[in-house]
């Protein structure tokens, strides 16, 4: 799997950030925030069929033990959350802002005040994720689980993955796919926001920004 990854998806990373560096030179639109996000997502449905095989055969051969362990794991993920949920809206808004203009930076650099508060504005409309998330996974978790425990049951894991990890986001219930359509929606406003008003020098920026991954994945695809 890791020699697959090297040298069949790094390649494919590369050219990615390359087009995009290209995008960024003459300023981001629309489609372009589509291209990315469909990248990413073909990106991610290349590693599930890639792993789907093994996955159906690793999970039909679960010891009790490893199924209770999975069990804790998936408590102490759901209390995680249930945690963020407990903290409140305003807070979380203020950590989804903080996260927004941590990452614009990493592309940009430092941004102007006047940046940083057109992303707090479009911030706070944003869709609280978090409840909704919390109560998709755990649903998703209560399912896994109860699949797990019924031993001998090869054929119901393979054909559960496969909507799973095959057939996303399809197999999300519509509540949460929705969810997800309008936080990507949003966060694209957001990103091509920040891109119209960015400087020369925030450009300039982003696009070294762009050829330091292209060289990093480079060293990656070497070893």
């Amino acid at each position: 799997l890791h020699a697959w990854h090297r040298y069949k998806e790094l390649p494919k990373y590369r050219l990615m950030f390359s087009q995009l560096q290209s995008r960024l030179q003459r300023g981001l639109k629309k489609s372009d925030y589509t291209w990315l996000f469909e990248n990413v997502r073909f990106g991610w449905k290349r590693i599930m069929r890639k792993t789907y095989h093994d996955s159906v055969y690793l999970l039909s051969n679960l010891s009790n033990v490893q199924i209770a362990h999975c069990e804790k794991k998936f408590q102490e993920n759901l209390k995680e959350l249930k945690e963020e949920i407990v903290i409140g809206k305003i807070k979380r808004r203020e950590k989804s802002y903080e996260s927004i203009v941590k990452t614009m930076e990493y592309f940009y650099g430092d941004l102007s005040d006047s940046q940083k508060r057109s992303i707090k504005t479009m911030a706070v409309s944003m869709i609280d994720l978090v409840p909704i998330r919390y109560r998709f996974y755990k649903e998703r978790y209560g399912k896994f689980l109860s699949m797990l425990k019924e031993k001998g049951n090869a054929s119901k894991i393979k054909s559960t993955l496969k909507r799973w990890m095959l057939q996303t986001p399809y197999s999300y219930p519509p509540y949460y796919r929705s969810a997800l359509n309008k936080v990507r929606i949003q966060s694209m406003q957001i990103y091509l926001a920040i891109d119209k008003s960015a400087t020369n020098s925030q450009r300039l920026y982003a696009i070294k920004k762009m050829s330091e991954l292209v060289s990093l994945i480079k060293d990656l695809e070497r070893g």
